[in-house]
């Protein structure tokens, strides 16, 4: 479970957020290096202190970028794809909107198209398991 400070959120309200594995992992690695020097877990690795701005942040992440080959993208953008990626694997979408900060609405204006939905008989077999046990066949239902 990570905190984000509320002073940095654009709502100024302290959030939660529940990391997968392989984040929570990558974070407790890289804290493994910092903790002893202090609080922040990424430092400039040009200066070898805290980051104190939004730009020194954009000059380290551009040179990441082109040292590993990939075009240039916006921060921001990494939110964007832990969303898509989310609701493509069919996370809650009330639960990934908490986590990225977005109202459910504006999670739904943005992403409801990856949301899947063409497995219908999935869909179907998962509410008819929810409220009344085993699926059963509709023909027979009905």
């Amino acid at each position: 479970m990570l905190t984000k400070d509320k002073d940095r959120t654009k709502t100024n309200v302290e959030r939660q957020v529940d990391l997968n594995d392989r984040a929570y992992n990558a974070i407790r690695r890289q804290r493994a290096r910092t903790e002893a020097a202090g609080r922040e877990v990424f430092w400039n690795p040009n200066t070898g202190k805290p980051f104190i701005d939004e730009q020194s942040q954009r000059r380290v992440w551009r040179a990441a970028l082109r040292k590993a080959g990939v075009r240039y993208r916006a921060p921001k953008e990494c939110r964007d794809t832990s969303v898509t990626l989310a609701l493509m694997a069919g996370a809650n979408p009330m639960w990934v909107a908490l986590q990225h900060g977005h109202s459910v609405q504006v999670m739904m204006r943005d992403y409801a198209k990856w949301i899947p939905s063409a497995d219908r008989g999935a869909n179907r077999a998962a509410v008819n398991a929810a409220i009344s046990g085993p699926a059963q066949d509709q023909k027979k239902a009905i």
